[in-house]
């Protein structure tokens, strides 16, 4: 395959990567963890949960290294033949579009919940396709730039919540480990779906202008998300109430109500209509793969607008057809979680296994010839 035209600059990879992940787990993952059983310990899961995506984002870039200007679509076929590929790689669109359609899905319910109660969802979702369709049509260049624009335009959320940190009460996370290990072994999974993201080196390796600098610029990525989530989790367990941490499905935004400015009421607002920027940026790279996988699929050269629009025109039809509820997201969630268990940890690794067995055998093979 020739070589990407467009190249990724390190900024581009990190941001990219770092502001898909950081989009639904933030909001929710000291709920989740918390309900799981992890209790105040739940943000050594977030640590450890750190250690093995670490782990598996260095074996998918240790299984690109071999094969530098292609990206997993144009792997595959190469390991596993053309119909067992392709097999794999719907299963791989499947998975993305699905992370896609969730992300977008959860935006649109974020917005209503918290924001525009009395609004119909359809008319929220046809306000959100508009920007999704501009930047995802214009491909990676246009997104990896997005990415930069994100987090320059989104830094001053974080801070923001250590205003919160007033009155709270730092004995809440003693003793550590005072249920033992087992609790804190047993939510490490929930810290995946708020890891999801690091799997798209898959797909930006091959853009990468420096590639030397793949594992170091993962590192980097995966580290800066576990901060947050380390700091918001840290951050609700002295704050709120184990009722709130139980019954309150967005303990982050639950903090930003405790701020409190002489000049600024309902700062949550503001936050939330902010933060949609960052969900945006977890829509959008999956939607843009997900229409990559479909490319192969087809057999197509490029990725074509009128696959683009039909998803978009398909996330519509989903918001005018169905009822939003609460427990339709977090079945969403569940489903999302296990299916990223799978994509982004055990298939890596089994694809570096394979990798490896598949490189050696070839290697074999020209000997003997």
């Amino acid at each position: 395959m020739a070589k990407k035209s467009f190249q990724l600059s390190f900024s581009q990879y990190v941001f990219l990567i770092y502001k898909t992940q950081i989009g639904v787990g933030v909001l929710t993952i000291p709920h989740d963890i918390f309900i799981e059983g992890g209790g105040s310990d739940g943000w050594i899961a977030i640590i450890l949960g750190w250690i093995i995506t670490n782990a598996v984002s260095f074996l998918i870039l240790n299984t690109m290294k071999n094969h530098p200007n292609d990206t997993l679509f144009d792997l595959i076929p190469k390991y596993f033949g053309r119909w067992l590929g392709k097999v794999i790689i719907f299963g791989w669109f499947l998975y993305v579009l699905f992370a896609a359609s969730f992300s977008f899905l959860y935006s649109v319910f974020l917005i209503k919940v918290w924001v525009l109660p009395n609004t119909n969802p359809l008319l929220i979702g046809l306000l959100f396709i508009i920007p999704i369709y501009q930047i995802t049509r214009k491909g990676i260049p246009m997104i990896s730039r997005f990415a930069q624009f994100t987090f320059l335009i989104t830094l001053w959320m974080i801070p923001t919540l250590f205003f919160s940190i007033k009155n709270g009460i730092w004995l809440n996370l003693l003793p550590l480990v005072r249920d033992g290990w087992m609790p804190i072994f047993k939510v490490i999974p929930m810290t995946s779906l708020s890891f999801l993201g690091f799997e798209l080196a898959f797909f930006l390796y091959p853009y990468l202008k420096n590639k030397k600098d793949a594992y170091k610029g993962i590192l980097i990525s995966n580290t800066m998300t576990a901060c947050v989530l380390i700091f918001v989790t840290i951050l609700s367990y002295i704050r709120l109430s184990d009722s709130e941490l139980v019954y309150d499905l967005w303990p982050t935004l639950d903090l930003l109500k405790l701020i409190r400015f002489p000049f600024l009421e309902r700062l949550e607002i503001i936050f939330i209509s902010g933060y949609i920027i960052i969900l945006f940026m977890t829509v959008i790279p999956y939607l843009f793969i997900a229409l990559d996988g479909s490319r192969y699929l087809t057999n197509r050269r490029s990725i074509t607008q009128p696959a683009l629009i039909i998803i978009l025109l398909g996330w519509l039809g989903i918001l005018y057809s169905s009822q939003f509820e609460i427990e339709n997201i977090v079945h969403l969630k569940k489903w999302l979680s296990n299916s990223g268990k799978f994509f982004g940890f055990i298939f890596p690794i089994c694809l570096w296994l394979y990798g490896k067995i598949f490189l050696a055998i070839k290697k074999e093979r020209l000997d003997i010839q």
